[in-house]
């Protein structure tokens, strides 16, 4: 059975949005990684109280052929912003100014001198 930390082969990515031998869809790729951090995942407090669920360092190959996207949600989604960040990732960059200067302030609150004197960062 194929799950979300198995690797996806550039050959196995088909134009039809489905995924490895077994003819899963990514969107199985993606439900498997919920449940292996919900069965495995560290359970840790944050900012804003909420909490949150995790496992270090998975990874997931999505393919993105026939305008797919890997997107799942019920919200309206800030485009401009994802890619914003998605280029600003791909830059290496770790400036959030720079994200602010074009209007993306995702990682406003997170870059903040409250935030990080609340992580013992001074």
């Amino acid at each position: 059975m194929s799950s979300a930390m198995d690797s996806y082969p550039e050959d196995k990515c088909s134009t039809n949005g489905k995924t490895g031998d077994n003819d899963r869809h990514d969107e199985n790729q993606y439900l498997d990684l919920i449940r292996h951090i919900m069965t495995r995942g560290h359970e840790k407090s944050d900012r804003t109280k909420t909490g949150t669920v995790s496992v270090f360092g998975t990874q997931s190959r999505y393919c993105l052929r026939n305008g797919v996207i890997p997107l799942l949600t019920t919200k309206r989604v800030f485009w401009r912003g994802v890619l914003e960040e998605l280029l600003w990732f791909i830059r290496g960059s770790t400036d959030g100014k720079e994200l602010s200067k074009v209007g993306v302030n995702i990682w406003d609150a997170n870059g903040s001198r409250s935030f990080l004197d609340s992580l013992g960062f001074t």
